[in-house]
């Protein structure tokens, strides 16, 4: 699958670590919206089963960085 997100251009390693500097890669196009349904699949799914969905702030205090390593 890695080959064929390449060949059709769904996924650049290379942006992805000249970005955060490590293995992420950068979604593109139909990659990414393929990478949203995914997600958007795997949530549907367990919220159906009890789970309740959180989305936590992106930044933090500098106390909660430090607490979580």
């Amino acid at each position: 699958h890695w080959d064929i997100a390449k060949k059709y251009n769904w996924i650049d390693f290379e942006l992805g670590n000249k970005i955060t500097g490590s293995g992420f890669p950068v979604y593109i196009g139909k990659g990414a919206k393929l990478q949203r349904a995914l997600i958007q699949y795997f949530l549907d799914v367990n919220t159906e089963a009890g789970y309740t969905e959180y989305l936590p702030p992106f930044m933090v205090n500098e106390a909660s960085a430090y607490g979580t390593g």
